[in-house]
């Protein structure tokens, strides 16, 4: 007599998804009861999609599918698509889904955690999802905790969201050149230095003969003081868009900085050993910058001032006020400090005194 061929087993469930007290439900639900709003992927493999739906057809569908409890015979889906996908391809008509009653900021974080923690998302989904999470949750290392990714990691792919964001960077992204962060980082700021050096560099990307390395080096030789001294301007606009045949966008007076995304990032190497003196970080932003860097805290620095000259308990008093009302950013506290104490408002003061937060925590 033939052993029976044991089915595999399913994968074990999160009995965290849905609160206990919704009685979260096993069950089989058909497929064209179930809505999909939009998700957080746009861009899907289809050879993959094909590869998945053809195991679908031999095994069916191993891992419960997440859905909303349903509101007039209708679920809504929260998480699973391409395994709903692939049972489609397939020709199943149901799908084994664990049901339960969950808000809608709860069923977008899911979908978050599901595609970005199996980095099965494109960049350019990952930055719009992060984006759509930070409109809400305000705060970089909130967003950080809720995808379990580090600080710098979500501040650069925030980076990429914002409307003046380097030009060319956005362009090789969308072409689908390159979906190498650091690479497009890099880029943005070479085109900050100098717009020629940005069209070789984005040509050289484009045909294959630049990386990150390269990159690299174009933007630490923009940095050296004599390179400096040659303003972009001293090449004609067009005659830069010309290297690639195209015309540049009309300028919006932004250059690509962003204040916050800057604190951000400084906070972060600050955090490292081998992070450069505080002298030489300042030395890489111009005034301009420096000061919208500054613009980031100066509420904070503001609020300091206020409380100069108080006694003891109650500067302590209002320090815990501060850190009661709101989660605190790695340069709120050192702001406040500048203020407090009469400390000049300067980048360098700030980061010498983030430092100390820091390596003190």
């Amino acid at each position: 007599m033939a052993a029976k061929t044991r089915k595999a087993a399913v994968a074990p469930l999160n009995g965290d998804v849905f609160p206990a007290s919704d009685g979260p439900a096993l069950q089989f639900v058909a497929l064209d009861v179930i809505d999909m709003p939009e998700q957080v992927r746009t861009v899907f493999d289809e050879q993959s999609l094909a590869e998945l739906a053809a195991d679908v057809k031999v095994r069916g569908i191993l891992q419960p599918v997440l859905l909303r409890t349903p509101v007039d015979g209708r679920y809504r889906f929260i998480a699973g698509e391409r395994r709903i996908r692939a049972a489609r391809i397939a020709g199943l008509t149901a799908v084994p889904a664990l049901v339960g009653e969950v808000t809608e900021e709860a069923a977008e974080d899911m979908q978050l955690a599901e595609n970005i923690q199996r980095e099965e998302l494109s960049l350019q989904d990952e930055a719009r999802a992060i984006r759509r999470l930070y409109d809400r949750l305000k705060k970089v290392d909130r967003v950080a905790d809720r995808v379990k990714k580090s600080s710098a990691w979500v501040s650069k792919r925030l980076a990429l969201t914002y409307d003046d964001f380097d030009w060319r960077a956005k362009k090789l992204l969308e072409d689908g050149i390159t979906e190498d962060v650091e690479l497009l980082q890099c880029v943005a700021k070479v085109g900050e230095l100098n717009q020629s050096h940005a069209a070789v560099l984005d040509m050289n990307i484009r045909q294959g003969n630049a990386g990150r390395k390269e990159a690299r080096a174009v933007l630490a030789e923009l940095k050296k003081p004599a390179a400096r001294k040659v303003p972009s301007s001293s090449v004609p606009q067009e005659d830069s868009a010309a290297v690639q045949g195209e015309v540049s966008p009309p300028s919006t007076g932004k250059r690509g900085f962003d204040g916050r995304i800057a604190l951000w990032e400084l906070a972060e190497n600050l955090r490292h050993e081998e992070c450069p003196p505080v002298a030489e970080l300042v030395n890489e932003f111009s005034s301009d910058q420096q000061t919208a860097i500054l613009d980031v805290c100066r509420d904070g620095f503001e609020f300091g001032s206020s409380c100069a000259g108080l006694e003891a308990l109650a500067l302590v008093r209002r320090v815990a006020g501060l850190q009661a009302s709101e989660h605190l950013e790695d340069w709120t506290l050192a702001a406040f400090t500048l203020g407090a104490f009469g400390m000049p408002f300067e980048l360098g003061t700030l980061l010498a005194e983030v430092r100390i937060a820091i390596r003190n925590a």
